[in-house]
């Protein structure tokens, strides 16, 4: 049978590197998560007074070093700015002390009919 011929040929050369069949393929995820932590819209009477914060989830190793760009830049975890009425996007980019890096892009749209105020 094939199956048994293959699992032979396996077996006779270990350096095929083939994986197991049966096992889980692995799965990829990030070295720690982030997200931004800030307004999504703003309006008249708050587009000049809005922050965003960057927010590390699970993983990584502190410390970490962050890079915006976009409508604003910063190398500090938070960055603030007046919105300009076309909106705009924010790239941030978070690099932990060994090295792993997550990067996160987020769109900020400018509503004139938004009527919050700055907290």
């Amino acid at each position: 049978m094939l199956s048994e011929a293959l699992g032979e040929m396996y077996r006779s050369y270990p350096g095929l590197g083939v994986m197991d069949p049966t096992a889980t393929p692995p799965s990829y995820s990030p070295p720690f998560q982030i997200s931004i932590n800030g307004p999504s819209t703003v309006g008249p009477n708050n587009y000049s007074c809005s922050q965003w914060i960057a927010v590390i989830g699970q993983g990584g190793q502190s410390p970490y070093q962050y890079d915006w760009s976009g409508l604003f830049t910063s190398t500090d975890y938070y960055v603030s700015g007046t919105v300009p009425q076309t909106g705009g996007e924010l790239f941030l980019q978070v690099t932990d002390n060994n090295g792993a890096q997550a990067s996160l892009w987020f769109q900020i749209t400018y509503n004139p009919n938004d009527q919050s105020y700055c907290e």
